[in-house]
């Protein structure tokens, strides 16, 4: 899409950026997440499952029941999300059709919370069970979580460096062969992270639920205060960058 292009998802529609101006695409009941290759191209999830807009009208995917995350490669590599432990945990869409999976080896996941990645063959998810990942044939753990350690969003850079965050986890990295805690401010370890996303390993930025929004320049995490009271805290990971120096964060 051009920078002119921008989809973000509401309680009840879907919000489109153009030449002109924001429009919106109504939508059946709660939008949880939106994912889009182009304007004729887009996923929303939510309560109402998922549905795809092909730049005319919406249409309801038969499978997925209510998935909460949604992220993709390609037009026929898209993954959700699933918000509840009666639900499969993934659901793929190869372009034709959807198929499922219901567990990951190595790990108890009753849902996912996030997804990123970096292509077809490298996939990342997040959730109470901890980090899970794609590798083109199956997903297996990554990183495994106990209560109340609670990861919340992940961020794929390259295949050999992946962010994420979340409650009592402080901020993690995967380097290509482990995973650790990055350094910085002595506080990080007890925050609350909703939101983690960068535009290079020298430049990761992080929200978390006491207002603050970090930085990461390549060898240390700092933060800043901003906003009002639950400014950075909202239901679903909201967090976008320009590929310049526009941040945009919130519910």
């Amino acid at each position: 899409m051009s920078d002119e292009d921008g989809f973000v998802p509401s309680q009840s529609y879907v919000a489109f950026r153009t030449p002109i101006g924001w429009q919106t695409l109504g939508t059946p009941k709660v939008v949880d997440a939106v994912w889009a290759t182009s304007k004729t191209d887009v996923w929303a999830v939510g309560l109402a499952g998922a549905v795809h807009w092909d730049g005319a009208t919406w249409t309801k995917a038969v499978g997925p029941t209510a998935p909460r995350v949604v992220w993709g490669s390609a037009t026929n590599d898209v993954w959700l999300g699933a918000s509840t432990a009666t639900d499969p945990l993934f659901w793929h869409w190869d372009g034709s059709a959807w198929t499922s999976v219901a567990s990951i080896a190595g790990a108890t996941f009753s849902r996912i919370d996030a997804l990123s990645g970096t292509g077809p063959n490298d996939v990342w998810a997040v959730g109470d069970g901890g980090v899970a990942r794609f590798d083109g044939v199956a997903w297996t753990t990554a990183y495994a979580t106990t209560a109340p350690v609670a990861l919340r969003d992940v961020w794929a850079a390259s295949p050999t460096s992946v962010w994420a965050v979340g409650a009592q986890s402080g901020i993690l990295h995967w380097d290509g062969v482990r995973w650790s805690e990055t350094t910085g401010d002595p506080t990080i370890a007890s925050v609350v992270f909703t939101s983690v996303r960068g535009r290079s390993d020298s430049d990761v930025f992080a929200s978390s639920t006491d207002n603050r929004m970090w930085h990461w320049d390549g060898t240390m995490w700092t933060s800043t205060a901003i906003g009002a009271s639950g400014f950075l805290f909202g239901t679903a990971n909201t967090m976008w960058l320009s590929t310049s120096t526009g941040v945009l964060v919130g519910p």
